[in-house]
């Protein structure tokens, strides 16, 4: 506690807080990531697998493999940039793995701190294995190439991975591409419950996909109700102000 007549200490104490306060309204926020569905995703509650994070390429990169519960990790600008946009980032990576950095978290920070809400989606994937069977899959496809293992990740036997251990299916591609394009649309959704919240104009949601993923953000304007409708963009350069 600063004492009263020391009126130096009191000035100086003061200036400290109100630095500390100034640096908390500046520094964007980021939260944990919130799940997208309160239990286990729909049509995949038997997966078995176990998800898992590796890193790649030079500098390593983080990457993610056996997603089985569906998040978002949330980026909100500072309150001094805010623009009320928000966009959903789903990171490629053919439905096997997620570049998380490279087409996810790097990608977000960017939107961060141009003023806009980003949230990095963590969708459901195919089953690339145990660490050891997707070891294994990694070596043998560098070997295949005579070079390092992709970034893309490997499938589970031969013939490529799995929807899910414990899901079956004639169709297990079709099968995990829908339940991925499910997370997307369930995100939107999510953003929106939460707008008031983290201070989002709901109006002003979008989505963006890379790579082979850009299919979820395809599906999302072609296949929603009006409460996970993206957002279009805005008819007129006045309308909403974007970075460049």
């Amino acid at each position: 506690m600063i004492p009263p007549n020391n009126p130096k200490a009191a000035r100086a104490g003061a200036a400290v807080i109100t630095g500390l306060l100034l640096a908390a309204a500046v520094l964007p926020a980021q939260t944990n990531a919130v799940m997208l569905w309160p239990n286990d995703a729909p049509r995949s509650e038997s997966w078995t697998q176990k998800e898992a994070a590796y890193t790649f390429g030079n500098p390593a990169l983080k990457a993610v493999r056996n997603v089985v519960r569906p998040s978002i990790t949330v980026y909100l600008p500072s309150t001094q940039t805010a623009t009320g946009t928000s966009v959903v980032v789903a990171p490629g990576g053919a439905f096997r793995m997620l570049s998380w950095d490279s087409e996810g978290t790097l990608v977000a920070d960017w939107l961060q701190r141009h003023g806009v809400a980003a949230f990095v989606l963590k969708y459901r994937l195919t089953d690339t294995g145990t660490d050891e069977e997707f070891a294994q899959a990694q070596a043998s496809a560098a070997a295949g190439r005579g070079g390092a293992a992709g970034t893309r990740g490997a499938g589970r036997g031969a013939n490529g991975a799995t929807a899910g251990r414990g899901a079956g299916g004639p169709d297990p591609q079709t099968q995990i591409r829908a339940m991925a394009a499910a997370d997307g649309l369930r995100a939107i959704e999510v953003v929106r419950q939460h707008a008031a919240e983290w201070r989002l104009d709901p109006a002003y949601v979008g989505i963006m996909g890379f790579s082979a993923v850009g299919y979820v953000a395809v599906q999302a304007a072609l296949d929603h109700t009006a409460a996970v409708r993206p957002s279009s963009p805005p008819s007129t350069p006045a309308a909403r102000t974007l970075p460049n």
